[in-house]
């Protein structure tokens, strides 16, 4: 939104050591989705019981998994503007949401 003043910039240089986010121990490239709002996203709220331990975000409803795709894939077709160097990458957005596609490679 024009004139509206910039969200300050979100200092995260990697997970926590203890942290229920992993990666399998195959090699490959892993697919993150930032997702960023000023508001509370519907799609999101009934989620909160996937992040734990035992289920490690993974999401075993099909109907609630189906939304979140759809959501993911909607929201992200416009680009945000970005700057990335060897350190890090910064994303601009003048809407209110932000969804983008992080690839990890791990080996």
């Amino acid at each position: 939104m024009k004139g509206r003043p910039a969200w300050p910039p979100i200092s995260w240089s990697r997970f926590p050591i203890q942290s229920w986010f992993k990666v399998d121990t195959q090699q490959g490239t892993e697919k993150l989705w930032l997702v960023f709002s000023e508001e509370r996203v519907p799609e999101f709220e009934d989620l909160k019981e996937f992040v734990n331990e035992r289920s490690r975000g993974l999401i075993t409803d099909s109907t609630r998994n189906k939304a979140v795709q759809n959501f993911l894939t909607t929201h992200s077709v416009s680009k945000p503007a970005h700057e990335k160097d060897d350190k890090q990458t910064t994303l601009k957005v003048r809407s209110k949401l932000l969804v983008y596609a992080v690839n990890l490679e791990h080996h």
